[in-house]
């Protein structure tokens, strides 16, 4: 597999057809959301990527120093649905913990919603821990450098 490093907008354009769902949570790129995670790229500390197997779209990562001062926080990680449960979004996170290591960063971040087994799993299997975010309904989950 390879890792494209995104640092052009117009890289992010091949995430507009992709989504997926678990039991009743569904999941697509809105064109706003596109927008968000484009200018998203403006931060000090941004760090998206894409990972592809040949021409095959395989999974992306978004993430920035958002919102926790000196943490990363994760901001989407999407697998296509073929490749789910191969280790791919480890794989992702084990990329972006990198990134925050030679940047200097305390960590990781991230919230994901309550119905969001799969994600929680794997943010688990990652080694991060369950924090409590009383600003958050759903799960707030850390992992310290």
């Amino acid at each position: 597999m390879q890792m494209v490093l995104i640092t052009n907008p117009a890289q992010l354009d091949i995430l507009s057809s992709k989504n997926a769902s678990y039991e009743e949570l569904k999941f697509g790129f809105s064109e706003k959301y596109l927008t968000w995670l484009k200018e998203l790229l403006r931060n000090k500390y941004a760090y998206q990527i894409i990972l592809m197997d040949e021409n095959n779209f395989v999974a992306y990562l978004a993430s920035a120093e958002t919102l926790w001062s000196g943490y990363l926080t994760v901001i989407e990680v999407f697998v296509s649905p073929e490749y789910q449960g191969k280790g791919v979004g480890k794989k992702l996170l084990d990329h972006a913990k990198d990134f925050a290591r030679r940047e200097g960063l305390k960590g990781l971040m991230v919230q994901t919603e309550n119905e969001n087994i799969p994600a929680q799993k794997l943010y688990e299997k990652a080694g991060f821990s369950r924090i409590e975010n009383k600003e958050w309904e759903g799960i707030t989950y850390k992992f310290e450098l």
